[in-house]
């Protein structure tokens, strides 16, 4: 779903300027609601970014392995959940 968001976000320029970035930055928010991050280094993930754009490839299939590569689990306290976990929804 992370890479789905982050493709309809980058791909439909809602924004004058800064698409990229709110495409990045709204991917790493849900991750993180999630219990995931996204861990990359600022240039790398301008890199990857501009890349895909200059390419004209940024696509689902494109994102899905980088923000694999680049997703890490968030360490939380023992005994603690993500904010949107599946546990918490149904109940």
């Amino acid at each position: 779903m992370a890479a789905a968001l982050f493709e309809s976000l980058l791909l439909n320029r809602a924004f004058i300027d800064g698409n990229k970035r709110v495409a990045f930055f709204a991917t790493d928010v849900f991750l993180r609601l999630n219990g995931w991050k996204i861990s990359v280094a600022a240039n790398a993930a301008h890199k990857f970014l501009i890349g895909m754009r200059e390419r004209g490839d940024c696509s689902y299939e494109n994102m899905l392995p980088w923000i694999k590569r680049h997703c890490c689990r968030i360490m939380t306290k023992k005994g603690s959940e993500p904010l949107l976990s599946h546990k918490r929804l149904h109940h």
